[in-house]
């Protein structure tokens, strides 16, 4: 039942201190981390152990090392500050039927305000953007595919032109990713979904911002159908439990 607990490594844990000191607000965006030396001295490690836990930092898109000048802290995403939640996240069905409530009614707003606000360039975008989902779809290739609609979604919610909404949608997706991710999805259906973007972008395309509002609304709900449908295994029949 039990299992026994990893011992995790020193650059783990220099890596979880620097982050801890960011998210409490000792280090800010463009502050500068001590030398190397220094640092190995505060956290009683090794240069190597300090050059490893930065390292790691850098790929999470946390700092920055400007050579010759030093390591920066970078203007994180809001994401990393969902990183600490997402393993309390207990994605029980009444779970996502809220996570999918919140997403519909953020996109219905993204969707609406796009229309709205979208200039001729950012048409040109989400019509290549579309183009090139239905020729992934054509040739039945589902990953490709699957990022493009990330890509289609998060690109009308950047031209929503709100940066506050532009936010929240991200926050959400990414909870949302989270939640795929530990479920077993059946990537075929996103096939189904192909003509509701199209209704999207047309409703996007004439500036009709209710008809925006209103197919998104459509679409998140019919991925929601979708989504459930795929949670019971053919192996073991099980879903996770309701709340």
């Amino acid at each position: 039942m039990f299992k026994e607990i990893e011992t995790r490594s020193k650059s783990d844990l220099v890596k979880k201190q620097i982050m801890d000191l960011i998210l409490n607000g000792v280090y800010k965006p463009e502050d500068k981390l001590p030398v190397e030396n220094e640092l190995a001295k505060l956290f009683n490690v090794s240069r190597a152990t300090i050059r490893q836990a930065i390292a790691e930092l850098k790929l999470m898109g946390i700092v920055e090392v400007r050579h010759g000048d030093g390591t920066y802290i970078k203007e994180v995403d809001v994401n990393f500050y969902m990183e600490p939640l997402l393993p309390m996240l207990l994605f029980s069905e009444k779970k996502i039927n809220e996570l999918y409530d919140a997403r519909k009614y953020v996109e219905m707003g993204t969707a609406a305000l796009a229309a709205q606000n979208r200039t001729d360039d950012q048409l040109s975008k989400l019509e290549n953007l579309h183009s090139e989902m239905v020729k992934l779809k054509k040739e039945k290739k589902l990953k490709e595919y699957s990022v493009l609609i990330e890509e289609f979604h998060r690109y009308i919610a950047e031209i929503s032109a709100n940066d506050f909404l532009y936010k929240i949608y991200t926050t959400v997706n990414y909870i949302y990713k989270a939640c795929i991710e530990q479920s077993i999805i059946v990537q075929e259906s996103l096939l189904f979904l192909e003509p509701e973007h199209y209704d999207i972008l047309e409703a996007i395309r004439n500036k009709d911002s209710k008809l925006a509002e209103e197919k998104m609304r459509e679409h998140i709900d019919s991925s929601r159908g979708f989504f459930l449908s795929s949670r019971t295994t053919k192996k073991t029949g099980k879903k996770l439990p309701d709340d």
